[in-house]
């Protein structure tokens, strides 16, 4: 590995720097157990951040000493908790004379979870964006929990037949009848079929007593049996009318209010037609079938989307199951992080099922793909759509996973004609990350790493080898170094001409946004001129690349950047700090916050200042 390409990764957040002249720091551990306990990560050794945010090479001095006291502290377990590193994951280097090394961390295990330092729970650490933060008490007790494997099989005690609800079970029942007549299950007795399920067990050493397992009271319990064991129990649809994620303003929700027996299963039959009301792709339900037969793999994948969701919940937690959908968005949250990495996710073919009972209840009606292929079901169905990608974000210090599904085409179609007939062959020849790129390179003055991570899937270090490849070929340039680094399209011809200029940020959702007349009128009505949008986006990139290429621009024209780049949606501070070259945590103290204070912005979360995903937007009559 070069300077040059160590330099590359450090773009994402899963990177961090150390220097290690003459010994092996002390901070190393405490990245290491954040690393491990969230996503993995990587650190270099001998390597130091510069003041202009570039990678400077000090380099180790005695190497193989400070190898040999990472190796004995890994195997020492009063020091660290458990070594998850094999000789592979430990690269040595060596760069004009000088010595450095790159560790690659990777995600611990349920079974490994949590990771911690000095012989003390205490130190169990989380890496949130770019520092190392230490877990709280009560997150550190769900690891624990997490990693007995305590799952859904087990047995409630001291609770009877009598605590499931009638009514949810002869519901399972007859869908299973109407959707497989000649599964063997149906002949069985009620006892039976619920232990041949995975909802009952039956404990031969207290007379043949038939006890609830966790999984079927969950699904199938009465509400008041379940909120006995599980006071915080929560399932919540919403149907927002509005894209404002925040508004008060609901046209649909479903919630326990009394009126319904607030159960998983009961939750799945009221919430799954809703989800599928407005796609609009032809669909017809068989005779006597209560699966829907479409032809579309949207509306598969949403249905995955959502019992994945109830499937993969920790339903210990606090916040329970939230599914809100949004004219061009579906979000699918619930507690619990996920027990397999994102690429193991996306990828498929692995699978580690936080509650086994409750996946078999769905498999069982054939709901939802086999195990270990949710994720590619998903990423598939929005691939082939052209729409943009799956956003999958998992809060590590609440322990929440959430996926955001949206409705809205990745680029216009005309982006696409148009890199097709400039690039040829070299634009068709690209992966679907290489295509994304280059359109959005296109399509905007500059883009960063953080700009193809916030639209992609795509792992960082698989976003760093395509910029890389695509520079090489002389269709990007990069603009900086390090985070701070922005790419600019080469394409022959420029770019920016006034059919890019109509596209940029152009809201275009596919042929399955809802079919209301209001909200058409009302998106026409408010459409802007192309020449308006021109005028406004020129200024507005004029601006930003102004402060973007200055470490020293005037406050009032940074503040000005600002509000210009929050001026249409939310921005984090992570965005806006990468959009103008700056630091995240500087550009928040020195104009984020006393520009909140001074009413010109507003936050996404104005109650939660230190929400994890926390947004700032100029405010309606806000100037700079």
């Amino acid at each position: 590995m070069t300077l040059e390409e160590l330099e590359e990764l450090r773009e994402g957040w899963e990177f961090e720097a150390k220097a290690a002249r003459t010994k092996l720091p002390k901070s190393i551990w405490e990245t290491y157990s954040a690393m491990a306990n969230t996503t993995g990560g990587r650190i270099a050794l001998g390597v130091v951040e510069g003041r202009d945010g570039s990678l400077e090479l000090q380099g180790i001095e005695n190497v193989q000493d400070v190898l040999k006291d990472l190796w004995s502290t890994l195997e020492n377990r009063s020091a660290v908790s458990v070594n998850l590193l094999s000789r592979s994951d430990v690269q040595q280097h060596t760069f004009e004379g000088r010595d450095y090394i790159v560790i690659h961390v990777p995600k611990a295990t349920r079974e490994q979870r949590p990771v911690f330092i000095k012989n003390n729970l205490q130190n169990t650490y989380l890496r949130i964006h770019e520092g190392d933060r230490k877990a709280t008490p009560a997150l550190v007790q769900r690891m624990k929990a997490e990693q007995l494997n305590l799952n859904d099989k087990r047995v409630v005690d001291d609770y009877t037949l009598a605590d499931l609800h009638d009514e949810s079970v002869r519901k399972y029942r007859n869908i299973l009848s109407s959707q497989r007549p000649t599964h063997p299950y149906l002949q069985l007795d009620a006892e039976d079929f619920l232990i041949s399920i995975g909802a009952a067990q039956r404990l031969r050493k207290e007379n043949q007593a038939l006890r609830p397992t966790f999984g079927g009271l969950w699904m199938f319990g009465k509400e008041v049996s379940i909120r006995e064991i599980f006071p915080h129990w929560h399932l919540s649809y919403i149907d927002k009318p509005e894209n404002d994620i925040d508004s008060p303003r609901w046209a649909d929700r479903v919630a326990p209010d009394g009126t319904w027996n607030a159960n998983i299963w009961e939750f799945y039959l009221r919430v799954e037609p809703l989800l599928m009301q407005n796609l609009q792709t032809p669909f017809y339900l068989e005779p006597g079938s209560f699966a829907r037969k479409d032809n579309t793999d949207i509306h598969t994948a949403v249905r995955e989307a959502f019992v994945n969701t109830l499937v993969h919940a920790d339903y210990h937690g606090l916040a329970g199951v939230r599914v809100i959908k949004q004219r061009t968005s579906f979000r699918f949250v619930n507690d619990g992080v996920m027990l397999i990495s994102q690429d193991q996710f996306w990828q498929g073919g692995i699978s580690q099922t936080r509650n086994p009972a409750l996946q078999g209840f769905f498999t069982i009606l054939r709901l939802g793909e086999r195990e270990g292929s949710g994720g590619l079901t998903i990423q598939s169905a929005w691939t082939n759509n052209h729409l943009k990608p799956p956003k999958l974000q998992q809060d590590f210090e609440h322990s929440q996973t959430a996926l955001e599904l949206s409705l809205t085409a990745l680029f216009p179609k005309e982006v696409l004609q148009v890199l097709t007939q400039r690039l040829g062959e070299t634009f068709r020849q690209q992966d679907e990350l290489g295509r994304t790129i280059l359109a959005l390179a296109a399509t905007r003055n500059s883009i960063s790493h953080q700009d193809i991570a916030d639209i992609h899937q795509a792992h960082s270090r698989d976003i760093t080898l395509k910029l890389q490849e695509l520079q090489k070929k002389q269709l990007l340039d990069s603009i900086g170094k390090g985070r701070g680094t922005r790419y600019k399209s080469l394409l022959p011809e420029n770019p920016q001409n006034e059919l890019f200029l109509s596209l940029v940020d152009k809201e275009q959702s596919s042929a399955i946004k809802p079919t209301n007349s209001a909200i058409k009128d009302e998106n026409s009505a408010i459409k802007p001129t192309n020449s308006a949008i021109k005028n406004e986006r020129s200024a507005i990139g004029d601006i930003v690349q102004q402060v973007a290429a200055s470490k020293r621009s005037r406050r009032s024209l940074v503040r000005e950047a600002i509000l210009a780049l929050c001026s249409n949606d939310f921005l984090r501070a992570e965005a806006i700090a990468t959009r103008l070259n700056r630091n995240a945590q500087g550009l928040r103290n020195d104009y984020i916050i006393p520009m909140l204070n001074e009413g010109l912005l507003v936050a996404r979360y104005p109650d939660t200042p230190n929400h994890p995903q926390q947004a700032y937007k100029r405010a309606k009559e806000g100037n700079s």
